[in-house]
């Protein structure tokens, strides 16, 4: 039984992860897609391209890449989000994607 909600998954990608003849790519490829399915990715982020750039980085790496991608994108529309507001208006949501720059920065 697990033991808290999503083990189940955490446990699939832990099996994953630690597959000894998985491509060193794959083994990158599944934390990225588990990271950014959430996220708005513009049609040039190629998480495959991105998996095979990152070569070293573990799973915390490549969380952290694709957290601060995310909020690249938000500090790039900073200009049009009134902070006063309760909720961000939905043509700015809309127009907010993470791109593969976005992805690849390094501050």
């Amino acid at each position: 039984m697990p033991t808290h909600p999503g083990a189940d998954t955490e446990k699939n990608v832990a099996r994953v992860l630690t597959t000894p003849h998985a491509p060193k790519g794959a083994l990158r490829l599944c934390p990225c897609s588990i990271h950014t399915k959430n996220m708005k990715l513009d049609e040039d982020v190629n998480l495959e391209a991105i998996s095979r750039d990152t070569h070293g980085y573990v799973g915390a790496d490549l969380a952290a890449l694709c957290t601060e991608a995310a909020l690249q994108c938000i500090r790039e529309k900073m200009d049009v989000i009134d902070l006063e507001d309760e909720q961000i208006d939905a043509e700015v949501l809309n127009s907010m994607a993470v791109t593969q720059v976005g992805v690849l920065w390094e501050g």
